[in-house]
């Protein structure tokens, strides 16, 4: 039978918790003042099993309070520690000794990416891309993944249908490691949720301003073209979709296997080149976990007046990511 959690400040929702399947349907809140005025709310509760990624995923993860880091671009902020994004993955170029894309540990042995960082390798380095070529570091927050644990790529899939509709229509990869992670403070995978829970309560505005934190090495802006020594955050709101595909962007470039995030003001907060492949994460309150719901895939330049970065829809993929990491999910 499940009991009442706690109401929380942040959303006009109640969290609820020692639930089970029996426990779904139809319930019914009340309130009375003192004065006799009487409101009540009514809502749906489905109960949806726990992904099996989920058992130890973004677990007590500290970062600073997002409402008073909301401008500076991600690369002029202040640093992150190591363990506040601890599946952040820092992918290198041997030979050239070069960071070009981040990912997100998503399970011991698993990591998601950007398509375009294994796709489109090859216009940064003149080279195809081949899993012999690319050191991995986790667990450090440094750019070149000093202090970092090295890991080599087992194999690696690019969803079949990138690029099908616009360059970067189903901008998603996955990279299976050369070996299982051992989860650490610094070394934790980031929470995945199927597409109910996040179309309903992360990618909307129905209960509230939705806030998402991306993280990547990425350069200092569309035209200084240094790398940070650290990895940067930055927190970007959620836009509506309509807002996303009003803006100059070309016809078709905006399909249901992205979103959109950012400010229509410049200098405002944006991810920039070498983020690819990065998360965007939310969470529904401090006491949540941090959820990836998007992947740093595109944008035009970077913080410019009237455009906004767009990201990969993470949870449109959930079956396609279940069907090759399952066996590797926890027990």
């Amino acid at each position: 039978m499940m009991s009442l959690h706690k109401t929380l400040s942040e959303g006009q929702y109640l969290a609820v918790s020692n639930v089970v399947p029996t426990d779904a349907g139809e319930y019914t809140c009340q309130v009375t003042s003192n004065d006799g005025c009487h409101v009540e709310r009514s809502a749906q509760l489905s109960v949806i099993p726990a992904s099996g990624f989920n058992s130890y995923c973004a677990r007590d993860v500290l970062v600073h309070n997002p409402r008073v880091r909301m401008a500076g671009r991600i690369t002029l902020g202040s640093s992150v520690d190591k363990a506040s994004a601890p599946w952040h993955a820092v992918l290198r170029m041997r030979s050239q000794d070069k960071t070009f894309c981040g990912a997100n540990l998503i399970s011991s042995s698993w990591l998601i990416t950007a398509a375009h960082c294994i796709r489109h390798f090859h216009i940064e380095f003149k080279e195809m891309f081949a899993k012999e070529k690319v050191d991995i570091f986790l667990g450090t927050n440094s750019c070149k993944g000093e202090s970092g644990v090295k890991y080599g790529i087992k194999s690696y899939v690019v969803h079949p249908k990138f690029g099908a509709r616009a360059v970067y229509d189903n901008d998603v990869a996955l990279i299976e490691l050369d070996r299982s992670v051992t989860f650490t403070e610094n070394i934790q995978p980031v929470c995945l949720q199927p597409s109910s829970i996040i179309n309903n309560n992360y990618l909307t505005h129905k209960l509230g301003h939705k806030i998402g934190r991306v993280v990547g090495c990425g350069q200092y802006s569309e035209f200084r073209k240094a790398a940070p020594e650290y990895l940067r955050e930055v927190y970007v709101p959620y836009v509506n979709r309509e807002d996303c595909a009003s803006v100059n962007i070309g016809q078709g470039n905006f399909t249901d296997s992205m979103f959109c995030a950012g400010y229509s003001r410049r200098n405002m907060g944006d991810a920039c080149f070498g983020d690819s492949g990065g998360s965007l994460t939310m969470r529904l309150s401090e006491n949540h976990p941090w959820v990836l719901v998007g992947i740093v895939s595109w944008g035009v330049g970077c913080d410019r007046s009237n455009h906004y970065g767009y990201y990969t829809h993470v949870a449109a993929f959930e079956n396609w990511i279940q069907n090759y990491t399952i066996s590797d999910r926890d027990p």
